[in-house]
């Protein structure tokens, strides 16, 4: 047999070492081939050979995803209606006295002659049924009369006869005193006597009830007629 020349003899081994890399190399190839995919093997004892089932291996743990939960829903808030309190049924009404003063009397009384004034003045030259003539300061049947007695003595006598009214004997000078509230019968009589007469239709005493003339001229004298 003959000597291999030595060029023959590296070439020889430069195949042979290719072969076993190429070899090495193939292998390695199919056994990537065989692992499951998505793992990390780097973690895994025993090398590329090694059964990755084995006690280097760590089931991996399921972390469900996080849920924020929102907070309560909130709805939108209305104010209550809210309605005026009705006065109460039981309270009565307040009110206040016309003539309780004698500040407010006065003012009463004043009221009450302009307010009649224009019925009076159809009067004039005329003969009437006078009622009653005060003044603050007399006494009457054991009365002491202010401005407060005044007014409810003309008030008496307008609730028994609701047409009488009300004079203030400065306004006519068939009057002797200037300073008196007069209440009269706004009904006019050509004679005294026809005045009086109607103070005896109606039972009046003497002094409670006689005729007046009323004017804007001449005197007291001879303007007032009693009754005999």
């Amino acid at each position: 047999m003959g000597r291999t020349s030595p060029a023959n003899a590296i070439t020889a081994i430069v195949v042979s070492l290719t072969s076993a890399a190429l070899a090495t190399a193939l292998g390695f190839a199919v056994a990537d081939q065989d692992r499951p995919a998505g793992r990390d093997y780097t973690a895994l004892g025993g090398g590329f050979g090694s059964d990755y089932s084995g006690s280097g291996y760590q089931t991996p743990t399921y972390v469900p995803p996080t849920r924020t939960r929102s907070s309560s829903p909130s709805y939108p808030t209305y104010p209550y209606p809210t309605y005026p309190s009705s006065p109460s049924s039981s309270e009565p009404p307040t009110t206040t006295g016309a003539a309780d003063t004698e500040e407010s009397a006065r003012a009463a009384l004043e009221e009450q002659v302009s307010q009649d004034r224009a019925t009076a003045e159809t009067l004039i030259g005329q003969w009437v049924p006078q009622l009653s003539s005060k003044k603050p300061g007399m006494v009457v049947g054991g009365v002491a009369y202010g401005y407060v007695e005044v007014w409810e003595d003309f008030e008496s006598l307008h609730a028994q006869y609701p047409d009488a009214v009300l004079l203030w004997s400065g306004d006519y000078p068939t009057y002797k005193n200037a300073d008196y509230w007069v209440t009269v019968i706004p009904t006019g009589y050509g004679t005294g006597e026809a005045a009086n007469a109607w103070c005896d239709a109606r039972s009046i005493p003497s002094d409670g009830c006689y005729a007046k003339l009323l004017s804007h001229s001449g005197g007291a004298e001879g303007s007032s007629k009693p009754r005999g």
